[in-house]
Order: structure tokens, then C-alpha cells, then sequence
């Protein structure tokens, strides 16, 4: 079983690995302060979307990486969404 440190750094990982590859996908144009600040949103959200299935379930580590990593980016795109919307962008 993969402890709850592991896990956590893994959620964060991930987290950051997918707003990267979203950013380098996309046509974009980003600057690399851009990149960083959807990764670090990124990673945060999905550790907080896996936290909180980690607190509710007994779900097994894969679920809750892949669950929270999903989740994590949903949350990103609506807060990027609703920070344009309140400060234009």
C-alpha cells in the first residue's frame, strides 16, 4: 500500500504533469510564468480533489490518483474560468 506522503506528492506530481501538458498541446500563446502558475493550480487542486476521496472512501490509491487528478483539473478550468470572468483576461 502506498502511504499517505507518497500519495500526496503523487497527486501534486500528476496534478502539475497534466496543466503542462494541456499548456504544450494547446495553441496558446503562454509564457513560461503562465505554464507555471496552471501547474502549481493545477497540482493543487487534484491534491485537494484526492484528499478529500481519501478522507470520504476506502478506495484503492489508483482511483483516488486518477479520480483527484481528474477532478483537480475540472477545478482548475472553472478557476481560471471565473478569475477571467471577475478580472477580464
Amino acid at each position: 500500500m502506498i502511504g499517505e506522503y507518497a500519495l500526496i506528492a503523487l497527486l501534486f506530481v500528476i496534478g502539475m504533469i497534466i496543466a503542462i501538458g494541456k499548456v504544450l498541446a494547446s495553441d496558446e500563446k503562454t509564457s513560461m510564468k503562465v505554464i507555471v502558475g496552471k501547474a502549481i493550480l493545477n497540482g493543487c487542486t487534484s491534491l485537494m480533489a484526492g484528499m478529500l476521496l481519501l478522507t470520504l472512501t476506502s478506495a484503492s490509491p489508483l482511483v483516488i490518483v486518477g479520480f483527484g487528478a481528474f477532478l483537480g483539473t475540472l477545478g482548475t478550468e472553472a478557476s481560471i474560468a471565473w478569475i477571467k470572468s471577475k478580472f477580464g483576461g
